[in-house]
């Protein structure tokens, strides 16, 4: 109560920030000193506290109410393998240009969409612009981070030791699944190596740990072929049925690096394509 006012006698920027747009932004209203304390204040104040009555009996009655004596045991049935690809960064400039011609890079994709069985719909992200962990964050969980006060890195809220339940994969792995995540980049970023091996993955893959040849692309990242590559390579080594989420790297910014010239638009639509292309050549597989 006594933040908020501060910061205006003093003319400081303290409106709540959700991406690196809004980052650069709200440090560029401040001085290096003032920004770090709203920052700092910003991470008290964003602290996820226990709702009133909230207990774990609680939690399973409600469970129990919401159930339906119907639900079917998944590992009676056919178990397909299933595979999760998180792509750094897609979206569908077309949704906001309808003027220009940008069908040949979304051609692969286009294709793969009007397939016969294939269904598609729009999703919101939590994010966009930086907090990649996020959306990951949403899709192993089931679990928007809106509840969670928006935390930067949802992941680091959760207990430090114990195996995470309930998420997708040890849901898969509970059915008999093997679990893989693959991520071809650093280890560390966003503390993945501290935290995933909970999420009840069977197999972690980072940049290092790679069984396939890695060829890379824009900035030296690895390209989304040799991610799905990797995928085949787990899909043959198991028995099956496969869990495998894949979050790829090869589209991440900056994209104004290149070497020929290309314009940064141009040269992130380009690497729309390669995707596309991949990932047709990955679902004939």
């Amino acid at each position: 109560g006594i933040f908020g006012p501060l910061c205006q006698v003093f003319g400081i920027d303290d409106s709540p920030s959700y991406n690196v747009f809004r980052d650069a932004e709200r440090f560029s209203n401040n001085n290096l000193v003032s920004n770090l304390v709203v920052s700092l204040n910003e991470a008290v104040t964003d602290d996820v506290e226990q709702p009133t009555g909230y207990s774990a009996e609680t939690v399973e009655e409600l469970l129990e109410e919401g159930s339906s004596s119907t639900t079917a045991d998944i590992s009676t049935t056919e178990q397909p393998n299933i595979i999760v690809i998180m792509s750094e960064t897609f979206a569908d400039f077309r949704e906001l240009d309808h003027t220009s011609d940008l069908d040949q890079y979304y051609a692969p994709l286009d294709r793969i969409l009007a397939q016969e069985n294939t269904y598609h719909l729009t999703t919101v992200v939590p994010t966009f612009g930086g907090g990649t962990v996020k959306t990951e964050f949403e899709l192993l969980m089931g679990l928007p981070v809106r509840s969670l006060s928006d935390a930067y890195i949802p992941h680091q809220l959760l207990d430090d030791k114990e195996e995470i339940a309930e998420s997708f994969a040890s849901i898969y792995r509970d059915q008999g699944y093997t679990t893989s995540y693959v991520h071809p980049y650093y280890s560390n970023f966003y503390q993945r190596d501290e935290t995933y091996d909970r999420y009840g993955f069977d197999n972690l893959l980072f940049l290092d740990d790679l069984t396939v040849s890695a060829e890379t692309w824009h900035n030296d990242y690895v390209t989304d072929e040799t991610v799905f590559r990797q995928a085949e390579a787990l899909l043959e080594q198991s028995d099956g049925p496969d869990y495998i989420h894949l979050t790829t790297m090869q589209n991440h910014m900056p994209y104004d690096t290149a070497e020929d010239g290309t314009p940064p638009y141009e040269f992130y639509l380009e690497g729309i394509e390669k995707t596309g292309q991949a990932l047709e050549e990955f679902l004939e597989y």
